[in-house]
């Protein structure tokens, strides 16, 4: 049974779930708190009941007081067979190569490690990845212009062409990390004015 929430991530449960012979339950999205994923479960999932909060119950009591349904789903859905492909992404969480799962809409991506993704959270958990590792780029060319700026200093009066460069690419890496910063910065002021 799937009540509400976003993205398309409880999908790949209800699809589990009617692929082993199970019954499917949605919550009429137009009840949802957040009907994003009730209506991505209504168009992938293939639920066999879409309904408002006040009949689920008495739904699940008749289902469980006739079971017949139940086998004749399970054996309907007992030949199905899932496929995995190279997808060419990598694992936000681990670094490993993503095989999607070729089963049903929308796309789900596992690695070998067995993390799992529905297509938008891969793509959340991406983005959430890019943005550490450009915030990592951003502190590493930090510590590099102070180390610079520091052994110039140290070096002005023993060698000062070294100094002058050290001090140059000091000056160079702080623009670099200013300039990133920056581009973080605007696009995280995007999300947040589009939300």
């Amino acid at each position: 049974m799937l009540l509400s929430g976003a993205r398309d991530d409880g999908i790949a449960g209800l699809q589990l779930v009617k692929n082993s012979g199970g019954t499917v339950i949605v919550l009429d999205p137009k009840e949802a708190r957040f009907p994003e994923m009730p209506i991505n479960a209504i168009q992938y999932a293939r639920p066999d009941y879409v309904l408002p909060a006040r009949e689920i119950g008495s739904t699940i009591t008749r289902l469980i007081e006739h079971p017949d349904k139940w086998k004749q789903v399970a054996m309907k859905n007992a030949n199905r067979k899932a496929t995995e492909k190279p997808s060419g992404y990598v694992c936000p969480d681990c670094g490993g190569p993503l095989f999607e799962q070729n089963e049903d809409d929308p796309p789900r991506f596992r690695c070998r490690v067995g993390h799992r993704y529905s297509i938008q959270s891969l793509l959340s958990a991406d983005g959430e990845a890019l943005e550490e590792a450009l915030w990592a780029a951003v502190r590493a060319l930090e510590r590099n212009a102070d180390l610079n700026r520091r052994t110039g200093q140290y070096m002005r009066s023993s060698d000062p062409s070294a100094a002058k460069r050290l001090l140059e690419d000091a000056e160079a890496r702080m623009e670099q990390a200013t300039l990133i910063r920056g581009k973080i910065l605007q696009v995280y002021k995007g999300d947040i004015d589009a939300a």
